[in-house]
């Protein structure tokens, strides 16, 4: 099979995932595409900005899928609108800060400071739900969004995420909101991270 088909196709699949985890879990997919475009991209020949590329497609890629659910969620009224435009607004500044570095480090620290991400996400993740942590939550206060957001914009400047794979769980554990509003919050602030 020509390899442009089989390339075609892999990229359709992973759209098709990333934008089902969209709907189901309030990320923008990032997480999914970052490394499957990162692997085509290298065997492409593209070795030495590879992972750069990567972040730069994803970014563009999370924002109609973020406007999607974000519209969905809206329309069943699981989005609070003042806690995600604040924490949107906080992912702008972080971003073009998460931006500017992502084109500054070397490939291979990019490379493993994504790696690194995923881990320390999955091991957040597990955390967060044995029985001492989970009941535990912070005041929302503008202050802390602010913060939270600009965290995750640097997030998703850096590895080309929509901040969803961060803001979605630590909304939830965190803060304290029920896993349906996280969703909405999470759609609606990457709406403004990744434009």
């Amino acid at each position: 099979m020509d390899p442009l088909i089989i390339t075609v196709i892999i990229l359709l699949l992973c759209g098709i995932i990333a934008g089902f985890l969209a709907g189901l879990f309030g990320i923008g997919g990032g997480v999914v595409m970052v490394p499957v475009m990162f692997f085509l991209l290298y065997d492409l020949g593209y070795e030495d900005n590879a992972m750069a590329m990567a972040v730069a497609t994803s970014a563009a890629v999370i924002f109609p899928t973020a406007v999607a659910g974000t519209l969905k969620n809206y329309s069943e009224k699981q989005v609070a609108l003042r806690p995600a435009i604040i924490l949107g607004a906080g992912g702008v500044i972080g971003s073009m800060t998460g931006s500017s570095l992502s084109v500054l480090i070397p490939h291979q620290i990019h490379v493993l400071a994504f790696s690194g991400f995923l881990l320390f996400m999955a091991f957040w993740m597990a955390v967060k739900q044995s029985r001492y942590l989970s009941g535990s939550s912070v005041r929302i206060s503008n202050f802390i969004l602010i913060i939270l957001g600009i965290c995750v914009g640097i997030g998703s400047g850096l590895f080309g995420i929509g901040g969803g794979i961060i803001l979605t769980p630590v909304v939830t554990s965190v803060l304290g909101m029920n896993i349906h509003k996280s969703i909405g919050i999470s759609l609606t602030a990457m709406v403004l991270i990744s434009s």
